[in-house]
């Protein structure tokens, strides 16, 4: 699998003293079910400027004929003075010539207050040129909220952009996020024609509490409900509940949905998600996870649970584990899937341990908000939660450097459906700040 990726600075997120621990190289095992052997699948390698800035990431598979790794894909990062991406360039390797040849580019420009207004993707062709993919452009008003983003993909026939979808955003005098609404683009009219809309209501705290999306009727021309999701907090803060549903078009009235509820520790970490799901008017389970935690509040033990109909009962599907240095620094990752019965083992593990060097915290710009708040990390459950006290745009990148979800969060607790995004290694973009996260 391809892992090109595009971040600021890649570092864990548990710091200590003056130092955190900046990734160097990823090793990845996987292992015959019950045995503690360790086989080698691959690596990644992490090379940085002076700065600690990433400039080159190097994935390579173990060939276990050569009993040697080989190259698979790389990654180069290119930035402004400011310290902005501005390209991202993927190549893969040629094992016949044993070179690297490009794959893909993407471009990105910028406000003078580091807003990305145009980012565009491109692909390298047979003639060994650029080709133009698609780019989306963003607009943001006085106060640097993103009130249209529009987004074009390449015609190669007319060599010309091509409007796909445009949305275009209201906020309120708290810069809280109003309306979203989504535009497709008509192209034997010319015009722009609605599709969909999403209205948000906030408490006196600003955090989300309403989310209605409603869809254009284009028989009718008029707008038409589609989903409504509530959100409830503790007494702290944090999500407690979400519940979400769907408008029936014959009864006319909102039918429920699925719930999803989740329990924190003193520490305020959450230790449990579970979800719930409604079947002809009746609420039946669906999942469930438990978090376990160390003394340093760390997370070491994530473990899921489905529900079984038929049994009756919860019964185990997945689980990970997480293993720390004596600096609180993340050094490996198991996961365990495909949980066997007739054995009481999991049929699948896979391991990644990662290496890293101590460097002075110093030195890392942009690493923390101290007003941001991500989490659960790793996300489960296609479920992700962001605090922060200002409105701001976010990228969702995979190891690709490709933009797989964007955005705005507005002021408080946003949640991020990722319903639709596979699991794996990404990098969420917040304003100036990129955090890693996990999606399980």
């Amino acid at each position: 699998m391809k892992k090109i990726f595009t971040l600021l600075l890649l570092v864990f997120s548990s710091f200590f003293a003056n130092a955190v621990c900046r990734i160097d190289t990823v090793l990845t095992f996987e292992f015959a079910p019950g045995s503690t052997v360790k086989i080698n699948r691959g690596r990644d390698i992490y090379l940085y400027d002076a700065s600690n800035k990433l400039i080159e990431n190097v994935s390579q598979y173990w060939d276990n004929a050569t009993l040697t790794f080989i190259n698979e894909v790389k990654g180069f990062i290119t930035y402004d003075v400011s310290g902005n991406v501005i390209e991202e360039l993927g190549q893969r390797w040629d094992i016949a010539t044993g070179t690297w040849g490009n794959r893909f580019r993407t471009l990105t420009e910028y406000t003078a207050a580091g807003k990305d207004t145009l980012r565009t993707e491109q692909t390298w062709t047979a003639s060994a040129t650029w080709r133009n993919t698609s780019r989306r452009s963003v607009i943001y008003d006085a106060l640097a909220n993103p009130i249209s983003s529009t987004n074009q993909t390449w015609d190669v026939a007319t060599s010309a952009w091509q409007n796909t979808y445009r949305q275009t955003n209201t906020f309120d005098a708290a810069n809280n996020l109003v309306t979203a609404l989504t535009e497709l683009w008509d192209l034997s009219a010319g015009v722009w024609n609605n599709f969909s809309k999403a209205t948000n209501t906030y408490d006196a705290s600003n955090r989300i509490i309403k989310r209605i999306y409603e869809r254009w009727n284009t028989t009718s021309s008029i707008w038409q409900n589609s989903t409504l999701n509530y959100y409830t907090y503790n007494a702290i803060g944090k999500i407690e509940e979400f519940y979400s549903l769907d408008w029936d078009a014959i009864l006319a009235s909102w039918e429920d949905r699925n719930k999803q509820f989740y329990q924190y520790n003193a520490a305020g970490n959450i230790i449990k998600d579970s979800s719930i799901f409604a079947v002809s008017g009746t609420w039946q389970n669906s999942e469930q996870i438990f978090y376990s935690y160390n003394t340093a509040n760390l997370l070491v033990e994530k473990k899921y649970e489905e529900w079984n109909t038929a049994a009756s009962a919860w019964l185990k599907y997945e689980m990970f584990t997480y293993e720390y240095n004596a600096s609180n620094d993340l050094i490996a990752k198991d996961q365990y899937s495909n949980w066997n019965t007739a054995t009481t083992l999991y049929d699948d593990h896979y391991r990644e341990e990662y290496k890293c060097t101590d460097i002075p915290s110093a030195i890392i710009e942009n690493v923390a908000q101290t007003d941001l708040k991500i989490y659960p990390n790793p996300v489960s459950n296609s479920q992700l939660f962001i605090d922060t006290k200002t409105e701001q745009t976010f990228n969702l990148l995979n190891l690709n450097g490709q933009s797989v979800k964007s955005g705005t969060v507005q002021k408080g607790t946003n949640k991020i459906d990722i319903n639709s995004i596979s699991a794996g290694f990404y990098f969420i973009k917040i304003g100036n700040e990129v955090r890693k996260i996990i999606i399980q």
